[in-house]
């Protein structure tokens, strides 16, 4: 599991990572923190919760604490994404922020990560 205390900045809540290449990123994990990744380039299999996602540049995907994922090779493309990844805390402030009107039940409850 990857830890909020070793990937987070405690100043900024926040972690961000360009990735240019699959062999950067981390197998299979979860992790105790929020995270979203925008594809930039290409397209991938985003393996989350025992199902297989494929995405295409463009798909921005949001990853919640009890999501256990990993990501792989779609065919012969190459791809790169950014990661941003916040503290619990802060996506929480968030929410209630944006208080009972914003329907935060459609990011937090599914079985899968909501992808646009």
């Amino acid at each position: 599991m990857l830890l909020e205390t070793e990937v987070i900045d405690k100043d900024t809540e926040a972690n961000y990572a360009f990735i240019s290449t699959l062999k950067e990123t981390t197998g299979l994990h979860s992790h105790d923190f929020y995270e979203f990744f925008l594809v930039t380039k290409g397209k991938m299999r985003h393996h989350v919760n025992e199902k297989e996602q494929i995405l295409s540049e463009g798909a921005l995907v949001f990853v919640r604490p009890e999501d256990a994922h990993y990501y792989s090779a779609f065919q012969d493309f190459q791809c790169s994404f950014i990661n941003l990844a916040f503290s619990k805390s802060l996506i929480n402030s968030l929410f209630s922020y944006l208080g009972d009107s914003f329907p935060s039940v459609i990011f937090l409850s599914p079985s899968y990560p909501p992808v646009v």
